[in-house]
């Protein structure tokens, strides 16, 4: 008796130790499930997060690039008043986004369909400023043909924002006048009439609209680009035109 005793006694001894063996490898593998779980989570955060999407930081290729264009194509196809120096520019600079701005305008895929906003915006030929404002992001001045772009916004803000403004202030001096009207929610804010059914025969927040989803389509256009712009867009549909946007929107 006293044998088996000491047997058994040894078998629950075993089985215990096996049972402990069992359950930390079950929780070994949970918390590696666990943590590639959330690893998968933090990917996918890290993939769609607005930071990532809108990275416009320029590589040295990409900067050099921009300098040639700035010296060899854009300061001869348009006008820069005396507040800008053409000499080579730093990537991060508010002259470097500027020219960002002009290449996203620039690069932009020309087809029978597609509206050439670049050659548009060399006939209409404005004058461009630069100078610090509040409360306007850029203003157009009729007699001297001329566009003051705020230095704030070329500092702050991303290309694809401040090419929307070279072409809404282009617009205007197209026009000739401001068509703006008092906003019918906030009379203290400009916005256009209506959305046009053809956006071209619209007013500035109509131009900068249709740019804004030319450049969304663009096969050129990369993620940053596309998720800045569909911004904008969605923007301007939901503030900028008095007439509800609902039929017209997707056209």
């Amino acid at each position: 008796m006293r044998y088996a005793s000491i047997r058994t006694c040894g078998l629950f001894y075993t089985t215990r130790m096996f049972d402990s063996l069992g359950r930390i490898k079950a929780q070994r593998k949970e918390l590696r499930s666990f943590v590639l779980f959330f690893g998968f989570i933090a990917l996918l955060l890290y993939i769609l997060s607005p930071a990532r999407n809108t990275d416009f930081n320029l590589s040295k290729g990409e900067c050099a690039e921009l300098n040639m264009l700035w010296q060899s194509k854009y300061q001869n196809d348009f006008q820069f008043d005396e507040t800008w120096s053409f000499e080579l520019f730093e990537c991060e600079t508010a002259k470097a986004k500027l020219a960002h701005a002009i290449f996203l305008i620039d690069r932009m895929t020309v087809e029978p369909e597609k509206f050439d906003f670049y050659d548009w915006m060399k006939r209409v030929n404005p004058i461009f400023s630069q100078r610090l404002m509040f409360g306007y992001s850029g203003i157009s001045y009729f007699e001297a043909h001329q566009v003051d772009i705020n230095i704030d916004k070329l500092r702050t803000s991303n290309p694809v924002e401040i090419a929307g403004v070279l072409i809404h202030e282009t617009r205007h001096l197209e026009q000739g006048y401001n068509s703006h009207i008092p906003c019918s929610v906030d009379e203290k804010r400009q916005c256009d009439l209506r959305l046009e059914a053809d956006l071209l025969t619209g007013g500035a927040y109509s131009y900068d609209t249709a740019f804004y989803d030319q450049l969304i389509k663009d096969t050129k256009s990369t993620r940053s680009v596309k998720y800045a712009a569909s911004k904008l867009l969605q923007s301007n549909l939901d503030t900028k035109f008095n007439e509800p946007v609902a039929n017209n929107r997707f056209k």
